[in-house]
């Protein structure tokens, strides 16, 4: 799929995101459209935070898909946000 998202849509879905998650710094943040193994529409997220700043709560993690849906639904209807949290270093560490 990787529809191509708007700089403007990015921009807008990480200020939810950033409102949701109040308490930690995001360095980075990266969305990509993709489907999952069933064939359906997904979002990819990954969020790169300063972790000097705070770390995220898993509570709020855990419930960050509930309260970004309807927000999404209305953009991209039927696309789930797969969510993927990654400190400096871990992003780093990651790389081949």
């Amino acid at each position: 799929m990787s529809d191509v998202l708007s700089d403007d849509f990015i921009a807008k879905l990480r200020e939810q995101i950033e409102k949701e998650m109040s308490g930690i710094k995001i360095t980075d943040f990266q969305a990509q459209s993709d489907l999952d193994h069933d064939g359906d529409p997904i979002l990819r997220l990954q969020i790169v935070y300063d972790e000097a700043e705070g770390e995220p709560r898993a509570s709020r993690m855990s419930a960050l898909a509930r309260h970004i849906r309807p927000w999404l639904d209305t953009r991209l209807p039927n696309t789930f946000p797969v969510f993927r949290f990654l400190t400096a270093r871990d992003l780093a560490d990651d790389a081949p």
